[in-house]
C-alpha cells in the first residue's frame, strides 16, 4: 500500500494536460473540503479524478468488494450530499473517462 500514490498519478497528470490544453486557469490539489484534485476557481468547479478500482467502479472481483472500497464509496456519497450545500459544483471523473482505456 505504501507505493500507492495519492498525488501526481497518471490520471491526474493526464487531466492536468487536458485542462492546460483547454486554457483553463486552475489549481491542483487545493486545500478545501473533500480534497479535490483540481479546482477551476472562476467557474467554481471542483474536479475529482477517481481510479476505477479504488472507488469501486467496474469492480472485477466476483466476491463482495473489500471493506476499504465500500468505505470509500460511502465517503464519496457523503461528500456528494455535503457538496449540495456548497456554492462550488463538484465533478467526479473516473480514470476510463480521462485516459480513454
Amino acid at each position: 500500500m505504501s507505493r500507492i500514490r495519492g498525488t501526481n498519478t497518471k490520471i491526474d497528470l493526464q487531466m492536468n494536460e487536458i485542462l492546460k490544453g483547454l486554457g483553463f486557469e486552475y489549481s491542483m490539489y487545493p486545500k478545501m473540503y473533500g480534497n479535490p484534485d483540481f479546482v477551476l476557481e472562476e467557474q467554481r468547479i471542483a474536479i475529482f479524478c477517481d481510479g476505477d478500482f479504488w472507488h469501486g467502479y467496474n469492480y472485477q472481483n466476483k466476491k463482495k468488494p473489500s471493506k476499504k472500497i465500500l468505505e470509500r464509496q460511502d465517503r464519496d456519497q457523503h461528500e456528494k450530499r455535503c457538496s449540495n450545500r456548497s456554492k462550488t459544483e463538484k465533478r467526479r471523473l473516473v480514470s476510463v473517462e480521462i485516459l480513454g482505456t
